[in-house]
């Protein structure tokens, strides 16, 4: 399913449409696992993986749960559960009751040029 520069796969995905209300869908993906890849504004792309997603398009918000994964520019956060505020570009990962949020973050690529 593509939704403007956002692409959901998954093994079933239920798009529900309130009755007179275009542009606020939601989008429901179920997958081994369900996946979600969009190229950000600067190009770079951001990845996505978990069991179930819910992508509600008139507030560009992603849920991802059971397993979720989220990579971008080979930086890693896994978690039970991560919401992301695709246009604000905000997450935030929460984990189970004996889990923990595993967060791997790779240092800024600095330009080398010389003076």
């Amino acid at each position: 399913m593509r939704q403007g520069s956002i692409d959901i796969r998954a093994n079933k995905v239920v798009v529900t449409r309130p009755q007179g209300k275009e542009g606020q869908e939601t989008i429901d993906a179920y997958g081994t696992p369900a996946t979600f890849h969009q190229v950000m504004d600067d190009g770079k792309p951001i990845d996505g993986s978990a069991r179930k997603m819910r992508y509600e398009t008139a507030t560009e918000f992603l849920k991802m749960s059971d397993h979720a994964v989220l990579t971008q520019d080979g930086s890693e956060i896994k978690g039970n559960v991560i919401t992301y505020k695709i246009d604000e570009q905000r997450l935030m990962a929460k984990s189970g009751s004996k889990e923990r949020v595993t967060t791997i973050l790779q240092p800024n690529q600095f330009n080398n040029k010389k003076k």
